[in-house]
């Protein structure tokens, strides 16, 4: 039977409680290949294959892309499109907590460093992890926990 995948999860902080959704694949994708390419300070695919895996699975993220650093306004701008999959759940409903146009929409997000951060990782976490599994268990590089095995006795 396959899988069944979360589309949102509730992530609380500080009290507050937050709806975190998947991203649409073709934004998601343009967003990992920013995040792998731009952001990090090493070379992951790079430092996957030398460590001996054929990361030729990874289409779109061969070994050797060029890292290229990206601009605080482009970041900026990817932070915002990221936050843009998270929603504040209030009395009067859910609110996004950046619109369509950037501005922040909740209470607290332009000056909590904190949470926006919490939030950011959260996003990115619930939307990237079972992919990384999967690739680096494709790539026989990591086991995939299966949560319906029953423990051995």
């Amino acid at each position: 039977m396959a899988k069944t995948r979360e589309i949102s999860k509730l992530y609380e902080y500080d009290d507050r409680k937050f709806t975190i959704k998947k991203m649409n694949p073709l934004v998601g994708l343009a967003i990992l290949k920013d995040v792998m390419t731009r952001t990090m300070p090493i070379d992951l695919i790079g430092l996957i294959s030398s460590a001996g895996a054929d990361t030729s699975k990874l289409a779109g993220f061969q070994s050797g892309v060029e890292m290229k650093s990206m601009s605080r306004r482009e970041f900026v701008e990817l932070q915002k499109e990221i936050l843009m999959n998270v929603s504040e759940k209030l009395e009067s409903g859910l609110v996004q907590i950046i619109d369509e146009q950037g501005n922040f929409k909740i209470e607290g997000a332009d000056t909590d460093l904190k949470m926006i951060t919490k939030l950011l990782t959260e996003t990115l976490v619930f939307n990237y992890a079972d992919f990384f599994v999967e690739i680096l268990s494709d790539l026989n590089l990591v086991v995939p926990i299966e949560s319906d095995k029953k423990p051995q006795e």
